[in-house]
């Protein structure tokens, strides 16, 4: 059985402010508070940190030694820089207007995060953006699952991985979305709004990619490179409108399956530059 904290309205200086005290199993939520420190190390006896209605303008580095720690942004914080290192059970961005099955007070505003960075040294089970808001999003740490559902992100989206894992992003606004390294699955489907798409499957363990265009649209460019090994690599494309990608580019490849289902391509710029696919099929 876990106890329970509640940090509210204040202005934190110091970690030793959040944790200080707090020697048994605990759930801290820290709510409307002004953070002003750049480093928070959550002690390894804290199951979960929340944070509700919180502000931060310096970059602030959290770091977790505890593998079954759960990170939680809820509604209503603004973060210049979140930067998230160490080991977690679950890391969660949450805007979405109900925590749980509780709707929120009426005065509910969503997230804003200029920056967040799930840092090369950071692992977690489960790492989701949920209804928020921010300029960018930089995944370089290992998340078995990675889940975006209803994000702005204006400026890009990078997710580069060094372990086989399984990618989910419905509905996401961006400039820009990167995906670099090995995915066991990547999902991407309903209503998304995407400049530039790019796949970097260099090191052979890209393997399973779905993409589903219903309601959708690529407004600049999707990019396939450097697929080296057509027994692994595949690409499913399907529910592609009128005008919904503007120019399809395979560079640099072998594939074993490209899927084309369902698609209009009449105004699709596609170029295929030194590839080889061993299936190609149009359904």
């Amino acid at each position: 059985m876990n106890d329970v904290f509640f940090l509210e309205g204040r202005t934190i200086t110091s970690s030793n402010e959040i944790f200080g005290g707090v020697s048994s199993e605990s759930i801290i939520t820290i709510i409307n508070c002004n953070i002003l420190i750049s480093e928070v190390d959550i002690p390894s006896n804290i199951s979960a940190v929340i944070f509700v209605l919180c502000a931060c303008n310096l970059p602030l580095t959290i770091n977790s030694e505890n593998e079954k720690t759960e990170l939680r942004f809820e509604y209503g914080n603004i973060f210049k820089q979140v930067l998230v290192g160490g080991d977690y059970d679950r890391v969660i961005f949450n805007s979405t207007p109900l925590f749980g099955r509780v709707k929120y007070p009426r005065d509910y505003k969503p997230s804003k995060f200029s920056v967040i960075s799930f840092l090369k040294n950071a692992r977690a089970n489960r790492l989701e953006f949920l209804s928020l808001i921010s300029n960018s999003i930089k995944c370089v740490g290992a998340a078995k699952d990675f889940l975006i559902h209803e994000a702005n992100v204006s400026e890009d989206v990078t997710i580069i991985s060094s372990e086989s894992n399984l990618v989910s992003i419905r509905s996401l606004e961006t400039k820009e979305l990167h995906f670099v390294g090995d995915f066991r699955e990547i999902h991407l489907g309903y209503k998304f709004n995407i400049g530039t798409l790019s796949f970097n499957a260099s090191t052979n363990r890209m393997q399973n990619v779905q993409i589903d265009m219903q309601d959708s649209s690529i407004y600049q460019q999707l990019q396939i490179a450097n697929a080296t090994d057509s027994k692994v690599t595949q690409f499913i494309i399907k529910n592609a409108g009128f005008k919904s990608i503007k120019n399809l580019v395979l560079h640099q490849s072998l594939l074993s399956c490209f899927v084309m289902s369902n698609c209009d391509l009449t105004k699709t710029e596609v170029s295929f530059i030194n590839c080889k696919i061993d299936d190609l099929l149009m359904e």
